[in-house]
C-alpha cells in the first residue's frame, strides 16, 4: 500500500500521503543505489590510484635500475683508470728497476776494472820482499783482529797470500755466532789503491774473495782527516750532504741489519791501522749503540788498545753524532 488520501498541513489541500512502510523502502532503494554508485566510484578510483601507483613505482624502478648502470659504469671506468694508472706505475717501476740493475751492473765493471788496472801496476814482489814483510808484518801485528763485541771485530786488512786471513776469518765468527750464521760483513775503510795492494808486498783479501764465500763486502772512504765540518741536514735530504757523513751512515745502517739478523761484521782500515775504522765503530756504538762518547770510547780501547786515533778522528765521530741527531729529528 503506497499510502492514504489525506490533508497537507502545509498547502491545505488533499494528496496522496505515503505510508511509513513505503516511505521507508523508498529511502532504503535511495541509499542502496548511492551506495552502489558510490562503491562503484570508489572502486574505479582504488583502481585509477592502484594503477597510478603501480606506473610511479615502475618508473622509480626504472630511474633506480638507469641509476645502478649509471654508477657501475662509473664504477667500470673508475677502475679501468685505476689499472691503467697501475700498468703505467708498473711499467715505470720496472724500467727504472732495469736502469738501476744495469746501472750497478756498469759500476761494479767498471769498479773490476779500476782494480784489476791497480794491480796491473803492483810489481811480482820476490821472495826477499815476502819473506822481509811476514817477518815485520808478524812483529808488529800480533794480533791482526779482535772482539769488540759478540758480534763485531776489528783489526787490520786482511792479507789473502800466505796468510789466507778471509777463512781464518770466517771460521771464527761461525765458531763464534753459532746457529748456522757466521760473518756476513765485511767494511773496508779505505781507498781502492789499498785495497789493490799497492802499498804493501803481499795481495789484500778483494772483494771478489768475500762475496765468493757468501760476505757482503762495503767499502767506504773517509776523505781527508782534517774534514770535520758537520754535514748539513738538509742537504743530506738532497745526497748531496758531505761525503763522508754519507759513507758512514751507509756503513753504521748495513753493521746494524748484519748484527740484527745474527751474523758477524769485520771492520777494517789499512794494514798500519791508520784510524778509521775506529771512526767507523765509534760512529755505530754512539747512534745505533746508543753508547756515549766515552763509555764507546772505552770499549774499543779496552777490545783493541794499539789503536791511537788521532784528535781530528774523535771531532769526526762527534760531527757525526749531532748529524744523526738532526737527521733523526728531521
Amino acid at each position: 500500500m503506497l499510502g492514504v488520501l489525506g490533508l497537507d498541513e502545509i498547502s491545505g489541500k488533499k494528496r496522496l500521503i505515503p505510508s511509513f512502510s513505503s516511505e521507508t523502502n523508498f529511502c532504503m532503494n535511495s541509499l542502496r543505489s548511492s551506495y552502489k554508485v558510490a562503491k562503484k566510484n570508489h572502486l574505479r578510483s582504488t583502481e585509477k590510484r592502484k594503477s597510478t601507483e603501480k606506473r610511479a613505482l615502475e618508473k622509480k624502478r626504472e630511474v633506480l635500475n638507469a641509476e645502478k648502470r649509471l654508477s657501475e659504469s662509473d664504477l667500470e671506468r673508475d677502475r679501468l683508470c685505476v689499472g691503467l694508472k697501475l700498468v703505467a706505475m708498473l711499467r715505470l717501476l720496472s724500467r727504472q728497476l732495469i736502469a738501476r740493475q744495469d746501472s750497478k751492473a756498469q759500476r761494479e765493471m767498471a769498479r773490476r776494472e779500476r782494480m784489476e788496472d791497480l794491480r796491473a801496476k803492483k810489481k811480482t814482489p820476490s821472495n826477499i820482499d815476502v819473506t822481509q814483510f811476514l817477518m815485520l808484518h808478524t812483529r808488529l801485528v800480533r794480533n791482526p783482529w779482535d772482539w769488540i763485541s759478540d758480534k763485531i771485530l776489528i783489526g787490520v786488512m786482511p792479507i789473502k797470500t800466505h796468510l789466507n786471513h778471509a777463512s781464518k776469518i770466517i771460521q771464527e765468527c761461525a765458531k763464534r755466532c753459532g746457529d748456522g750464521k757466521s760473518l756476513g760483513l765485511v767494511v773496508s775503510v779505505a781507498s781502492e789503491e789499498e785495497l789493490a795492494g799497492l802499498n804493501i808486498v803481499l795481495d789484500p783479501v778483494t772483494r771478489q774473495d768475500w762475496e765468493e764465500n757468501g760476505v757482503e763486502h762495503l767499502r767506504i772512504s773517509l776523505g781527508n782527516e782534517k774534514s770535520t765540518a758537520k754535514p748539513n741536514v738538509k742537504k743530506s735530504k738532497k745526497r748531496k750532504a758531505v761525503s763522508w757523513a754519507a759513507e758512514l751512515t751507509t756503513a753504521v745502517r748495513k753493521i746494524k741489519q748484519c748484527i740484527q739478523v745474527g751474523s758477524c761484521v769485520y771492520v777494517h782500515d789499512t794494514i798500519h791501522e791508520t784510524g778509521e775504522a775506529w771512526v767507523t765503530l765509534m760512529s755505530y756504538f754512539t747512534t745505533h749503540g746508543n753508547y756515549g762518547f766515552d763509555t764507546a770510547k772505552a770499549i774499543l780501547q779496552k777490545g783493541r788498545s794499539r789503536i791511537k786515533p788521532t784528535l781530528q778522528q774523535e771531532q769526526r765521530v762527534r760531527a757525526f753524532g749531532s748529524y744523526f741527531e738532526a737527521m733523526r729529528d728531521e
